[in-house]
């Protein structure tokens, strides 16, 4: 990503796991709109499993604490 970190992994039985979640809190470009969704709806993963935040720099958490939504 341009400005954060992010890691998709998708297990052997197709479950998502998002490894921190990009951002960048100087600037107008959002890392999660612009780079991140737009990755994940090109391959048609709408939910996410599991989230594992490594630690909670804005670069790599940002998009994830502006859009969480637990179902």
């Amino acid at each position: 990503m341009e400005f954060g970190d992010s890691t998709l992994i998708i297990t052997p039985n197709n479950k998502k796991i998002l490894i921190d979640g990009g951002g960048n809190e100087f600037g107008s470009f959002d890392v999660g709109e612009k780079t991140l969704l737009p990755y994940l709806l090109a391959r048609q993963i709408k939910n996410i499993d599991y989230v594992i935040i490594s630690h909670f720099d804005s670069d790599h958490v940002r998009w994830i604490t502006n859009n969480y939504e637990e179902t």
